[in-house]
């Protein structure tokens, strides 16, 4: 107690300011906004990527294999993980009836990322999905999902807690629907899909 007091006195001393509103809650979306990726805008000029990107391509796109399988794209910061993983996405998403790509970073909220891919394939307003349940979420998700092929690029993924988390609502219909994920860890890549190898970015040779 005499420790979380002496936390208090330094707030009011420091002039650390109370974010406000929901717990926990308000730091997430801060840290999420400032991840989130611009579809829309033009890539910068790239180097030896164009080999990577086709084989993604031809990977999601393999109407032979209509069992959904997870992709991983594995690296460390900086390697183009979410450059290849845009390039793939805008090229593919025509290509199926429910192209979602949902931004998940460090520190992320389970509602939040089922909302986010809701909103995306129902068009609810926000309005709307504020006064669902987690519970009303995970079936309504369940349920759009099963009617068309869909491909989510789950960005920059840290932990295997967020696939074991989304996983169950994401039915697979054999109809040929992809998960795309990007991420710095090679387990959260095997933890997602054991029997496709995960894509593993090099660095630039001399």
């Amino acid at each position: 107690m005499a420790k979380i007091d002496e936390i208090n006195r330094r707030r009011s001393t420091y002039g650390i300011q109370d974010l406000g509103g929901e717990p926990g809650r308000q730091i997430d979306n801060t840290v999420r906004e400032r991840r989130r990726v611009v579809l829309h805008a033009p890539d910068p000029d790239l180097v030896c990527m164009d080999e990577e990107k086709n084989r993604i391509l031809e990977n999601l796109l393999d109407g032979s294999r209509k069992k959904r399988s997870v992709i991983s794209i594995v690296g460390m910061g900086g390697l183009g993980k979410t450059t290849i993983a845009k390039r793939v996405f805008n090229e593919a998403r025509a290509k199926f009836g429910h192209p979602v790509w949902i931004d998940v970073s460090q520190q992320y909220s389970a509602v939040d990322l089922l909302g986010d891919i809701l909103s995306e394939v129902t068009k609810l307003n926000v309005k709307k999905l504020e006064q669902m349940t987690r519970a009303e979420y995970e079936a309504m998700l369940y349920q759009t999902m099963g009617a068309k092929k869909y491909l989510i690029v789950m960005d920059d993924v840290w932990d295997t807690d967020v696939w074991r988390m989304l996983n169950p609502h994401l039915p697979d219909a054999q109809n040929g629907s992809r998960v795309l994920i990007t991420s710095l860890s090679v387990e959260v890549a095997r933890s997602a899909d054991t029997c496709t190898p995960p894509y593993e970015l090099r660095f630039l040779t001399e």
